[in-house]
């Protein structure tokens, strides 16, 4: 997106959208492109797992989509016409949060970052199953994310505490 000054980009009707000036690949599709060609599978996924991102990367990108997701919702509130206009940038940026999202919960831990990351997301999820989910949501949450350090303290019903 091209603006030509900071207040320009308070409207979408200003935002120029190129979708050739920058080309976008969404995270899973991002991890597929690092698998390595090779006649030995071990060496191959050798390679591919040391290629692997770190987990703490991946939580910035997804808090980044999100942010922007966030941020398209309040400008097209502004000017609802636009709304068929940037649908499509909006399902988009969606899927890239839910690519980074979902890549947490699948990729393993390597380091004490990719713990921790795990373990914040994964306390998030379930926070916000409980606040905004119901009972449904909660057990499938509670599933993505397994076990984490401190999740017992949690209260995860649908009901409030006594």
């Amino acid at each position: 997106m091209k603006t030509n000054n900071f207040r320009a980009t308070q409207k979408l009707s200003a935002i120029v959208r190129d979708t050739a000036l920058h080309p976008v690949t969404d995270d899973l599709t991002a991890l597929d492109h690092l698998v390595p060609d090779s006649p030995n599978e071990l060496k191959r996924f050798e390679i591919f797992h040391e290629q692997l991102p770190a987990l703490l990367e991946l939580r910035g990108r997804g808090q980044v989509h999100s942010e922007q997701v966030a941020r398209l919702i309040k400008l097209l509130s502004k000017e609802p016409d636009l709304v068929g206009i940037w649908i499509d940038v909006a399902n988009a940026m969606t899927i890239l949060t839910n690519a980074a999202h979902l890549l947490l919960m699948l990729l393993p831990v390597r380091s004490d970052d990719d713990s921790w990351t795990r373990g914040d997301f994964g306390r998030h999820l379930l926070n916000r199953a409980r606040s905004q989910g119901d009972q449904r949501d909660i057990e499938l949450a509670r599933r993505v994310v397994g076990r984490l350090p401190g999740t017992q303290r949690l209260n995860l019903s649908s009901e409030p505490e006594a």
